[in-house]
């Protein structure tokens, strides 16, 4: 019943029921998070060749490593064979990878696979930049001897194969559906494609100036040696935002290209590719794309709180891609108000035992994925004898690859009246600049607002009773825990 109810505190916080800046104060306070371009990495998890991947700024653990095999007799035809219904029209070298807003847990294993979460989607709209992104995409061959074979390796693993092609969509869209019907009918995001010559040595594109297929000789975990063909494609961005409404998906078709364009021209549904090629991925080979992003992390709110003899800060955090690319690791021996998300408070006393309290970040329960990563800090100021006086609460807050820091300044006052700067929480991202959605707040002991200003306002009034709750829910659950 704690943890709900303090989830359900966190909640009507988030809703940010705030004024205007009253005073001098709420200037040096603000949230500030960052629109800036952002390099950002998103890579794809290959499991096996047959199911959807998931996609995410993940990377995938460096001890997993696969060339996933479809099976014998899997050539792609549908290029060749057209007619409804026909059985040898199969399509084998078409692969799909979706936005996860979780983990892969490449620690637990289910039917066979590191386990993964069914939530698709993203916490808000993702904003991109620039024009083109790039896409990095692996392909191996073994001549002679297969996967899991017993058999020495071929002393030759190369298959020579003229006009490879690898070409890649990104849609809006995220839903399963029969066929990937879904998938396909979105609107398009981005697109690109390269053509290359398997061999053993480095082919650049003909058909793609700006991409281009290099060879890497790989030695397997049982020592086999493989031959594995980065394709690197530039993909031309359509638009500009990815809606959180939408998603997005990724389809990614490897074929052979006829170069007069008579045939086999419609690389989205209908291509010819015999069975010699495995999608590959490695420690150093992980298929991803190299995306800059203009949004990539941002603070929603900060509430310090008076709670009896101690000072409670709530904050709330989170990233559009979902609330596991929030760093929430801390730093060891720094009762966790330092590390991915760190905490410092400045005054006229040391704040030496402040402390992470709680930290609510839902990346394991159905559907709540994309919800903010709720952190609250404690700082027992009596207990440490702080001295009267204005204390300045900052906030960083870091994506899981560290390329980007939001930043939030709060205030508290101890002395004859106990005064806070509280700030959030965000609706868009039009509010993603300083000294916006502050407020100045006298409270009692026991967190509840007593400004002439609140005392006007029924928001105001709830707020300061749903936070006095909310921090002795956090308080409570951190002593039952």
């Amino acid at each position: 019943m704690t943890t709900k109810l303090a989830i359900a505190t966190v909640a009507l916080l988030a809703l940010g029921l705030f004024a205007a800046p009253t005073s001098a104060q709420a200037v040096t306070a603000g949230i500030t998070n960052p629109l800036a371009p952002t390099p950002t990495n998103l890579y794809f998890h290959v499991l096996d060749a047959l199911q959807e991947m998931p996609i995410n700024t993940q990377q995938p653990d460096p001890a997993f490593a696969k060339d996933a095999p479809v099976g014998l007799a899997t050539s792609s035809t549908t290029c060749l064979h057209q007619a409804p219904g026909d059985p040898f029209s199969q399509e084998y070298h078409q692969y799909y990878g979706y936005s996860s807003p979780g983990y892969v847990e490449y620690n637990v294993t289910q039917n066979g696979v590191p386990r993964t979460h069914p939530e698709r989607g993203l916490s808000f709209d993702v904003l991109l930049d620039g024009d083109t992104f790039k896409l990095f995409w692996y392909i191996s061959t073994q001549a002679g001897t297969p996967t899991g074979s017993q058999l020495p390796a071929s002393a030759d693993p190369y298959v020579i194969v003229p006009n490879v092609a690898v070409h890649a969509w990104m849609r809006t869209g995220e839903e399963i559906s029969i066929g990937n019907a879904n998938y396909k009918s979105g609107t398009l995001i981005a697109e690109g494609e390269t053509v290359g010559r398997l061999g053993n040595a480095v082919a650049t594109s003909t058909d793609s100036p700006t991409g281009k297929v290099t060879y890497h000789a790989y030695r397997d975990a049982q020592n086999r040696d493989i031959a594995v063909y980065e394709y690197e494609l530039s993909m031309k961005l359509d638009t500009k935002t990815i809606k959180k409404e939408s998603g997005y998906n990724m389809q990614v078709a490897v074929f052979i290209k006829d170069p007069t364009g008579a045939v086999c021209n419609d690389p989205a549904n209908k291509i010819f590719m015999p069975n010699v090629s495995k999608l590959h991925t490695s420690v150093l080979y992980r298929p991803h794309m190299e995306i800059s992003i203009m949004n990539p992390i941002r603070i929603e709110y900060m509430h310090p709180q008076f709670i009896g003899d101690d000072m409670v800060i709530h904050t709330s955090s989170n990233s559009p891609w979902g609330n596991y690319d929030v760093d929430e690791v801390a730093a060891a021996g720094s009762n966790g108000i330092k590390g991915g998300i760190e905490l410092t408070i400045a005054g006229a006393s040391e704040a030496r035992s402040a402390y992470r309290a709680a930290v609510v970040q839902r990346y394991h329960e159905h559907d709540h994925h994309t919800e903010a990563v709720d952190v609250s800090f404690v700082w027992p100021y009596k207990t440490d004898g702080a001295k009267d006086g204005t204390y300045t609460i900052t906030l960083k807050v870091k994506n899981d690859q560290g390329t980007a820091t939001a930043v939030g300044v709060a205030q508290f006052q101890i002395g004859k009246d106990l005064t806070v700067t509280k700030c959030g929480g965000l609706e868009n991202i039009d509010a993603a600049k300083s000294n916006q959605n502050c407020i100045n707040e006298k409270q009692d002991t026991n967190g509840n607002a007593i400004t002439e200003e609140a005392k006007k306002s029924p928001a105001f009034e709830l707020m300061g009773l749903v936070a006095s709750l909310g921090a002795v829910a956090t308080l409570l659950r951190r002593r039952l825990a």
